[in-house]
């Protein structure tokens, strides 16, 4: 009868035991699944930073008012939305931004 390992030196005779198999893939997975879970978790908050809380004009402003304020006419938009074809352009209306003493009031 041949035996059933034939491999010689100091692992004669010896195969992990299926229950130590076993135990390893588990851990695996649950750090697979662990790892896994917390990459979930996390893609929303981020995906979602970027909220759609005001209309995008209003987002522009906001950084017009923060960084640069003087006064700003829209006259020229009415050129590129002609050569654009938009259906709907914004209404054009003249902005002054004025800074006050305190560096976050700013008037429009």
């Amino acid at each position: 009868m041949t035996p059933v390992i034939t491999i010689s030196g100091a692992t004669q005779g010896y195969w992990p035991n299926p229950i130590t198999r076993t135990r390893a893939r588990r851990s695996r997975r649950r750090v697979g699944t662990v790892l896994g879970l917390v990459l979930i978790s996390c893609l929303p908050s981020t995906s979602w930073a970027q909220g759609q809380d005001s209309a995008t004009w209003s987002r522009d402003r906001q950084v017009i008012e923060a960084l640069l304020p003087g006064f700003y006419s829209n006259a020229n938009q009415a050129y590129f939305d002609g050569r654009r074809r938009v259906p709907e352009p914004q209404n054009r209306y003249n902005l002054s931004i004025e800074a006050s003493a305190e560096s976050h009031v700013f008037t429009a």
